[in-house]
């Protein structure tokens, strides 16, 4: 009887490490934007590129910070630019903002589901 209620724990716990989410966003004067998706739940990685061929690509973790409603994780880009960025958790944890810094620029960025 144990067992069965242990394998669908687990499986609820689990059931969203999968989930995948768009993201995109733009520079503070809007002259670069970018796309891309990132795979997790409370944790995960992501890959992004821009309409000027710069490509990044990181981890975010918000498990630590899931009851403040915010999460954040570290990037590396094709150009050199590396750094931190933070993002809120909205939606029952299926969407939000967030703000990095590349290259001495503040960008904005929202991810969300990803559509079918």
């Amino acid at each position: 009887m144990r067992l069965p209620l242990l394998v669908l724990s687990v499986s609820l716990a689990l059931s969203g490490c999968g989930s995948e989410f768009e993201i995109t966003g733009s520079n503070a004067r809007g002259t670069e934007t970018f796309k891309g998706s990132a795979l997790g739940f409370q944790s995960g990685k992501f890959n992004i590129a821009s309409n000027k061929g710069r490509k990044c690509k990181g981890r975010f973790d918000s498990v630590n910070d899931l009851a403040a409603g915010y999460g954040k994780g570290n990037f590396v880009c094709t150009d050199g630019n590396k750094g931190t960025f933070w993002f809120t958790i909205e939606q029952n944890y299926r969407s939000g903002n967030g703000v990095a810094n590349i290259g001495g620029e503040k960008f904005k960025f929202k991810y969300g589901n990803k559509s079918s």
